[in-house]
C-alpha cells in the first residue's frame, strides 16, 4: 500500500482495494458516487481487521477502561461485513457489562437479532411506535382525504418500490456493477444480462436493511432466510423471465460455500450484497420516498412506516414496549436524533393540529388554491404548509435551506446533480408569502392558535411517555426545552445551555414554569430524577404494563409503582370530555410528581378526568 500512497490519495487507494478495481479511473467513479454510503463501507471493510480495529479503537478503549466512557453507540453496523462479528470483537475488549447500543433501523415487523452482543438499538423503533400511538384516530380519515386531494399517491409502498429501483439503477451503480461482476465469476453459466436484471431485482425487493447471513460462520438463521426468501418472491413478480437466474443467485447469497465456480468470489458476493441492501433501502425510503409521500410528515421518520397512520393504534406501542422490557431492557428510547427529519416538538405540533379536522382541511384547501395561482403542484404546497404548521416562526434562511434539501431529495422536479433553480425559487417564494400574508398564511395562523392547548398536551405527553418507557431514555441536545428544528444541519445548531441551566435553577427554587418550554424542562427534569431514584422500577428488572380502560389515554405502569399518562386525542377530549372513562391503576394513594397533587384510587380505577384535572400529563407515584 505504501507505493500506492505515493501516486494517489488515501481515499482512492482504499476505494481501489475495497472494490478490487482495475484502474484509478474506476476508483474515481466510485468516489464520485460515494455521497451517502461508500465511505462507511471503506472504513467498515478495514475496521474488521484485528490490527486496524486495535489502531482505530485504542484511544476510546483506553478512555473506557480509565472510567471516562461508560458505553458505546455504534453508527449503522449494517454497513459492516459482519456486524455480529464486530460486536463480538468489541465486547471482548470492553469491561464486563458495558452497554453497546447499535443505530440499527428496524423496518416493518423486524426485531433486533437476539444473538448480538448489544444492549439494544438507539431508539428509532421506540419513536415510530410512540408516534403512531399519538395519531388522533378521529381525524385520520380527513388527513387521508386531504392527501388524496393534493394528488398524493395512496399507497406508500408504491412510492418506496419506485424509489428503490431508482437507487439501484441510478444512484448506486458502482456497487451494483461490482456485484454483477462477482456474480458473473460465481455463476459463469448464467446469462450475463439476466444476472444483471436478477441482481437489481433482488436488491430492490428487500424490505429490511439486510439479511444476516454469515458466510463461514454458521447456517443462515430462519429470520435471515425469511428476509431473503421474501425478497426473492418479490423480485420474481417484478422481473419476468429470469426466475431461474434469481433462484441461482439467491442460492449463492444464502450459501456461498455450496459448490460454486469461484468460492472466494462467492463469499465476497454474499458479504457485499448484504452491505448494499441497506443503502438501497436507506436511499430509497429515508432520502427519497419520505420527501415524496407526505400525507402526515410527523410519521415520516427513520424506522417508521407512515402509511400506518391511516389506522392509528396504541397496540404497536404496547407490543414494542413488552418486547423491549423482555429482551432489551437497556435499549434506548429516542424522540430526536441527528438523523430525524423533524424534531420531536415539530412532530408533536403536527400531531396536535391534525386533530382539528376543520383547521387541517382549511390549510390544505388554501395551499391548493395558492399553488394553482402560481402553477405549482398541490403536493409541493402541502409540504410547505405542513412544514410551517410544524416549525412555526422560522427565518427565511433556515426555511430556504430546508425546502431546497427536501425538493432535491425528492428528485422529482429538481435534484442535487441538476438542480432546477427556477422551480425551487417558485416553491420557496410560495413559502415566503405563506409566512407573511394571504389566505394560506391566515389559515396556518388560525390552526396554530386554535390548537395551543392541544400542542401543549402533545409536547408534554410525548416527552413523558418516552422518558418512562422500558429502556434508557436518550435526550438529544437542546430538546430539554421546546425545540423546533428541521432536518440536519438545522438540528445541529448551537444549544444555549446557559438558558437551560438558569431555567432549571428557577424551577428547582419553586418558581412556576414561565412558558411551554419551561414546562417541558420541568417534565424532563423531574422524570429523569425519578428514574434515578427508582432504579428498581426503571432498571432492567422493572416491569411494564400498559394502562387499559380509555381510548383517550396512552399510558403505562412501571413496577406497579409509577404511572405515566398522556392524552391521545386532545382535540376530541376538549370538545367531548373523557366520557366517564377510568384506567386500571391499582387502588391506593398516588402522588403526581409534576404537580404534588395526591389522588386516591379505588374501584373501578382512576377516573381519567381526575388524572388530568390540573395538567394534560400525569406522573403518579404510589405511596408506600
Amino acid at each position: 500500500m505504501g507505493d500506492d500512497l505515493g501516486s494517489a490519495n488515501v481515499e482512492k487507494v482504499l476505494a481501489k482495494q475495497h472494490y478490487h478495481l482495475a484502474s484509478w479511473k474506476e476508483a474515481d467513479e466510485v468516489l464520485n458516487y460515494r455521497r451517502f454510503f461508500e465511505v462507511d463501507q471503506l472504513i467498515a471493510v478495514q475496521v474488521e481487521l484485528p490490527d486496524v480495529f486495535e489502531a482505530t479503537h485504542r484511544v476510546l478503549l483506553d478512555l473506557h477502561h480509565a472510567g471516562a466512557i461508560d458505553g458505546f453507540r455504534i453508527d449503522h453496523p449494517d454497513g459492516l461485513a459482519d456486524p455480529a462479528g464486530y460486536l463480538e470483537m468489541l465486547a471482548d475488549h470492553l469491561k464486563p457489562g458495558a452497554p453497546v447500543w447499535v443505530e440499527k433501523i428496524l423496518d416493518r415487523n423486524e426485531t433486533l437479532p437476539t444473538t448480538w452482543k448489544s444492549a439494544g438499538t438507539t431508539g428509532y423503533d421506540a419513536n415510530a411506535a410512540l408516534s403512531l400511538a399519538l395519531v388522533d384516530p378521529h381525524s385520520a380519515e380527513e388527513v387521508a382525504r386531504c392527501w388524496a386531494w393534493v394528488g398524493g399517491t395512496p399507497d406508500f409502498d408504491d412510492v418506496i418500490e419506485m424509489a428503490k429501483v431508482e437507487a439501484v439503477e441510478e444512484l448506486l451503480q458502482p456497487e451494483v456493477k461490482r456485484l454483477h461482476r462477482l456474480a458473473i465469476q460465481v455463476l459463469p453459466k448464467q446469462d450475463k444480462d439476466e444476472l444483471k436484471v436478477a441482481m437489481a431485482a433482488i436488491l430492490a425487493s428487500f424490505e429490511v436493511y439486510r439479511a444476516y447471513v454469515r458466510p463461514g460462520h454458521e447456517e443462515p438463521s430462519p429470520d435471515a432466510m425469511s428476509h431473503l426468501d421474501d425478497a426473492v418472491r418479490r423480485a420474481k413478480r417484478a422481473s419476468e423471465g429470469v426466475d431461474e437466474t434469481i433462484d441461482a443467485l439467491a442460492e449463492v447469497l444464502a450459501n456461498p460455500d455450496a459448490g460454486v465456480a469461484d468460492p472466494s468470489a462467492a463469499y465476497e458476493l454474499a458479504v457485499r450484497f448484504q452491505q448494499t441492501t441497506g443503502p438501497v433501502l436507506a436511499k430509497g425510503v429515508e432520502d427519497t420516498a419520505f420527501y415524496r409521500w407526505h400525507r402526515m410528515v410527523a410519521l415520516n421518520e427513520v424506522g417508521g412506516h407512515p402509511s400506518r397512520g391511516a389506522h392509528p393504534s396504541t397496540q404497536p406501542l404496547v407490543e414494542w414496549a413488552e418486547n423491549q422490557a423482555m429482551h432489551w431492557p437497556q435499549g434506548m428510547t429516542a424522540l430526536s436524533t441527528h438523523d430525524t427529519k423533524r424534531s420531536e416538538d415539530v412532530r408533536a405540533r403536527l400531531l396536535a393540529i391534525s386533530g382539528d379536522e376543520e383547521a387541517w382541511g382549511a390549510c390544505i384547501r388554501a395551499a391548493v388554491e395558492m399553488a394553482t395561482q402560481v402553477w405549482l403542484s398541490a403536493s409541493a404546497a402541502d409540504l410547505v404548509t405542513q412544514t410551517l404548521l410544524g416549525v412555526g416562526e422560522i427565518s427565511e434562511e433556515r426555511l430556504d435551506a430546508y425546502l431546497t434539501k427536501a425538493m432535491r431529495e425528492a428528485k422529482l422536479n429538481t435534484n442535487w446533480v441538476e438542480p432546477d433553480t427556477e422551480y425551487e425559487g417558485a416553491v420557496i417564494g410560495l413559502a415566503h408569502e405563506a409566512q407573511t400574508s394571504g389566505e394560506l398564511h391566515d389559515a396556518i395562523e388560525e390552526a396554530i392558535a386554535g390548537s395551543e392547548q392541544q400542542i401543549r398536551s402533545m409536547i408534554l405527553g410525548q416527552k413523558l411517555l418516552q422518558l418512562t418507557l422500558p429502556g434508557v431514555a436518550d435526550t438529544y441536545q437542546g430538546t430539554e426545552l421546546v425545540d423546533l428544528s428541521l432536518v440536519d444541519p438545522d438540528n445541529r445548531r448551537p444549544v444555549n445551555y446557559r438558558r437551560r441551566i438558569e431555567a432549571l435553577a428557577r424551577l428547582d427554587g419553586g418558581a412556576a414554569p414561565a412558558d411551554l418550554s419551561e414546562e417541558k424542562l420541568l417534565v424532563t427534569a423531574r422524570t429523569l430524577r425519578l428514574r434515578a431514584s427508582r432504579f428498581e422500577v426503571f432498571g432492567p428488572d422493572g416491569s411494564y404494563r400498559a394502562l387499559k380502560g380509555s381510548e383517550h389515554v396512552v399510558g403505562h405502569v412501571r413496577g406497579e409503582q409509577v404511572a405515566a399518562l398522556a392524552i391521545r386525542d386532545p382535540h376530541f377530549v376538549a370538545e367531548h370530555g373523557f366520557e366517564n372513562h377510568h384506567v386500571d391503576l391499582p387502588a391506593g394513594v398516588w402522588v403526581d410528581e409534576l404537580t404534588g397533587r395526591r389522588v386516591e384510587v379505588g374501584e373501578p380505577g382512576l377516573p381519567v378526568d381526575e388524572a388530568f384535572a390540573v395538567a394534560p400529563v400525569a406522573l403518579l407515584v404510589k405511596e408506600a
